[in-house]
């Protein structure tokens, strides 16, 4: 099986190309809801089939439902920009998940400073791994 996640909003290209490859079994969820830059979405998949057995009305039941009304409170999700930028160079979000258990999820442009650009043009091409988000 398949579990793809959406690091540069790949998770749907990425579970269509294992389905092609031959998996069969693939995960998604509803409106990408996960933790960080989100999985792949259920929805996307179900129409992408465009199976007869496949009906995608219920889930589109569900989202109304349910998750239309978090959106319109305070619930969180969607892309993560610390998640975006690990994924980006093809790393692991520990550098992510620190800095947003931190509380620092709405601080994106620190994160881009801290892990990706040196103001001083001294940048060696190496960047901080883990740790505490703060140092």
């Amino acid at each position: 099986g398949f579990h793809g996640h959406n690091n540069q909003q790949l998770g749907f290209a990425n579970t269509v190309d294992g389905v092609i490859e031959g998996i069969e079994m693939v995960d998604g969820s509803y409106l990408g809801m996960g933790r960080g830059s989100g999985n792949t979405c259920l929805e996307q998949l179900i129409c992408f089939f465009k199976n007869p057995k496949y009906d995608p009305r219920p889930i589109f039941e569900v989202i109304q439902r349910h998750f239309v009304p978090l959106r319109q409170g305070k619930v969180e999700w969607g892309v993560s920009i610390p998640y975006l930028i690990q994924g980006s160079r093809n790393e692991h979000p520990k550098d992510a998940m620190a800095w947003e258990a931190a509380g620092k999820s709405s601080d994106c442009l620190g994160f881009y400073d801290k892990f990706m650009v040196d103001l001083e043009g001294t940048n060696d091409g190496s960047f901080p791994a883990g740790g505490d988000p703060d140092d």
